[in-house]
């Protein structure tokens, strides 16, 4: 014959401590109860602060997570975050494997970590992340070159004639660097966009990119100023805020070609949709005062 449990047998905290118990397991059976912490716990998610070397404001650095192609780019502080998309709708059910988070500013070292997934899910804490999925340290990347454009004038008409001279200057920081541009018997460098800074929409307006050859070039510990020029009645930019964008592509080991393709950039050709590659560039903008309506197309 079976017993029955005499509660009354017991000392009060004791039941009070067994009630405990029980519910404790209960909960852990079911899910946590505190919505908030779900965050802190998942293991689909990677994030961490970026520095750059030389200045202190870190957005637009790129982190792109191979295998899956996800990319953020940093914000101000240089944060980002990557997500997984669900199990489901990764390969094989779940995908299990080594993948290599990058980090990306073009004229920055490129640098890089390796992560394991498992069924799915990031394992934390592995390497140079904690058990939440954060980077321990911030990443901190290495100038390789020094990029400044100005204008002279930096204010002029639509229709102006007269040639608006730009100027390059450039200096390698550690080592010298091998870059890709364009240039025409009359100009050092060739092509530019214009980035309309003004409006939400922004845009991008292609200069001189009508004829140019492309050079291969070594910029060295030096600086050296590339000179050129455009002609605002061949151009026809709209009335606005500006800042000029020189082609040049730094050329350096380890760089993915599909994380250039992932920002809908060719690989090492012009394209409008060069203006989206992340690049830390100096200079002051300039202003087209005469209000037109612009015969060229904007990207």
């Amino acid at each position: 014959m079976s017993k029955k449990l005499n509660i009354r047998a017991y000392p009060r905290h004791a039941v009070w401590a067994l009630l405990g118990c029980l519910l404790c397991w209960g909960l852990s059976c079911t899910q946590n109860p505190f919505d908030d912490q779900a965050e802190i716990t998942s293991k689909n998610k990677v994030s961490g602060f970026i520095e750059l070397e030389g200045v202190q404001d870190a957005r637009n650095v790129y982190a792109w997570l191979d295998i899956f192609e996800l990319g953020d780019f940093s914000d101000a502080r240089g944060y980002f975050q990557l997500e997984l998309p669900p199990p489901e709708q990764q390969p094989q059910g779940g995908y299990t494997g080594q993948v290599n988070l990058y980090f990306y500013s073009a004229n920055y070292k490129i640098d890089s970590t390796s992560l394991i997934i498992r069924r799915g899910e990031f394992l934390f804490p592995q390497g140079l992340t904690d058990e939440t999925g954060q980077l321990r340290n911030p990443v901190i990347l290495e100038k390789l070159l020094d990029v400044t454009v100005t204008l002279d004038p930096a204010t002029f008409s639509a229709d102006d004639s007269a040639p608006v001279e730009i100027f390059v200057s450039l200096c390698a920081k550690q080592h010298p660097v091998e870059v890709l541009t364009t240039e025409t018997n009359d100009r050092e460098i060739a092509v530019f966009l214009a980035e309309r800074v003004d409006t939400s929409d922004g845009g991008f307006f292609p200069i001189n990119a009508d004829a140019y050859r492309e050079v291969y070039r070594l910029v060295e510990n030096e600086t050296e100023v590339w000179e050129s020029f455009f002609v605002p009645t061949q151009t026809r930019l709209p009335a606005g805020e500006y800042r000029m964008l020189p082609y040049i592509w730094v050329r350096q080991r380890g760089l993915p070609r599909r994380l250039v393709e992932s920002l809908n950039i060719p690989y090492e050709r012009f394209s409008p949709n060069y203006g989206n590659l992340p690049f830390q560039r100096h200079g002051d903008g300039f202003f087209v005062t005469t209000p037109e309506d612009s015969t060229v197309n904007v990207y």
